[in-house]
């Protein structure tokens, strides 16, 4: 029975359902986590799980985070959240601890598991589309194919990170592994483009758009077929253009943005006031953070700060005013807009630093109201568990990423580049969608280099 449970096959197994239970973020990932940890404890020989546990600098940095979390726990107000996100944050443990001290996997055992997310994040998105196909049959609202309407069970950001990942890993398993065929790659990952304009995040179409160039312009110009590269970069701007243009809910999102920039040049994105609320919390607890479950709460009485009595008192309104004078370009549309309306330029000034003022106000209630969390990992990090949380993440991020740039390994560069462009526009650490993601593909992609090195 133990020889059973403590066979390579089990081990592959359950590390192929983590993968696929993540792709589709259904419970199969969960459940084949626990079976993980519970083979490892039962595989016993510690002492050697240990050693080379030890000798591995990324597995003692993402451990050092997890209890990081874990101690923070004693100086946080909001045990119930703390508990919970302890929980949550459990990958970052058990993962480096399963499979950096195991590390058992072929070459093609780990090209399979990569393809295996990247199978799943392609069936979920053709399902999601399906199901925002039947939607619109009925209700005829173009928008069931955009943005947060059509992702099923995880945030847009989230689902649109796997997409981008995963178009990552087809292009690699074809072109350096020739693991697939030339059909499935061209198909899956023109798809898959096509999700990630259709998901509409905005970091993540940014993410597309920089690493397109930066694989195939290289790639077809050691093909001597540089024109081809250029062409197909300059296809995903036009296509990555033409979604973003086609009138949907997002489209006028936009436009909502575009005219409050124009009314409030400093404050016109929420990020904005959520990173300024959000370095206001970390002044205060820069060495060691709020604590785990109590980031949020901190963040909150930050907003609560900002909210105003009195919106459009005479003293705000007139400094308000000043402000917006000193721009050329708005104090001019201004003008106009007075002569358009037969009034005086003071009166359409006045009224329009009070829309400002009350509507910085209502943002700062939305925010309260929704207890938005700092949409920013670094800042998070840095929020809940101090200076020390953020090195160590850093330190995965940016030292993983010189290593595999030296040793040309392009799989872990693209997959860095995703994730940490996404941790500056959202806290991707505070869902379990993100941590296991994060986790998972981040040990998995450590251990082939290692398993590389001694092969």
């Amino acid at each position: 029975m133990k020889s059973l449970i403590c066979d390579q096959k089990t081990y592959f197994f359950l590390i192929l359902l983590v993968s696929i239970g993540i792709g589709l973020q259904s419970l199969i990932y969960k459940i084949a986590t626990i079976a993980l940890l519970l083979q490892w404890i039962l595989c016993a020989n510690y002492r050697h799980k240990l050693i080379k546990l030890r000798k591995d600098n990324f597995a003692i940095g993402f451990i050092g985070l997890y209890f990081l979390y874990a101690i923070s726990y004693f100086w946080s107000a909001n045990d119930m959240v703390a508990v919970d996100d302890i929980i949550l944050k459990s990958p970052f443990l058990i993962f480096p601890l399963v499979i950096l001290s195991v590390n058992n996997l072929t070459n093609k055992q780990f090209d399979i598991v990569f393809l295996s997310f990247s199978l799943t994040s392609l069936l979920l998105n053709l399902f999601c589309f399906g199901s925002a196909l039947f939607s619109f049959l009925s209700t005829g609202h173009i928008n069931d194919f955009y943005y947060t309407n059509l992702p099923l069970n995880m945030h847009v950001a989230y689902q649109s990170m796997y997409t981008c990942f995963s178009i990552v890993i087809f292009v690699y398993l074809f072109i350096k592994k020739k693991f697939i065929s030339s059909w499935l790659a061209y198909c899956a990952v023109i798809i898959q483009v096509a999700f990630v304009l259709l998901l509409a995040s905005r970091m993540q179409i940014l993410i597309l758009i920089v690493i397109a160039p930066l694989y195939l312009i290289p790639y077809y110009h050691k093909k001597k077929k540089m024109s081809l590269g250029l062409l197909y970069t300059a296809l995903i701007f036009v296509f990555s253009f033409l979604i973003i243009s086609i009138p949907s809910s997002l489209n006028k999102n936009e436009k909502r943005k575009s005219i409050n920039i124009a009314a409030d040049n400093d404050n016109s994105n929420p990020r904005k006031h959520i990173w300024t609320s959000g370095i206001e919390v970390i002044k205060s607890n820069w060495l060691i953070g709020t604590g785990i479950g109590q980031a949020k709460d901190a963040l909150s009485s930050s907003y609560s700060k900002q909210i105003l009595k009195a919106p459009s008192a005479d003293n705000l309104v007139d400094s308000t005013m000043l402000q917006i004078q000193k721009n050329n370009k708005i104090a001019s549309s201004l003008k106009q807009q007075a002569i358009n309306s037969d009034t005086t330029f003071e009166k359409v000034l006045r009224d329009y630093a009070k829309n400002i003022l009350i509507s910085k106000n209502n943002n700062y209630k939305d925010y309260l109201k929704k207890q938005y969390n700092f949409h920013n990992q670094y800042l998070q990090t840095f929020g809940e568990i101090g200076i020390f949380g953020l090195i160590i993440l850093c330190y995965l991020l940016v030292y993983l990423f010189f290593q595999s740039l030296i040793s040309n390994d392009y799989l872990i560069v693209f997959f860095l580049i995703i994730v940490g462009s996404s941790f500056l526009t959202e806290s991707m650490l505070e869902r379990q969608a993100g941590v296991a993601f994060f986790a998972f593909f981040y040990v998995l992609l450590r251990a082939r280099i290692t398993h590389n090195k001694l092969s």
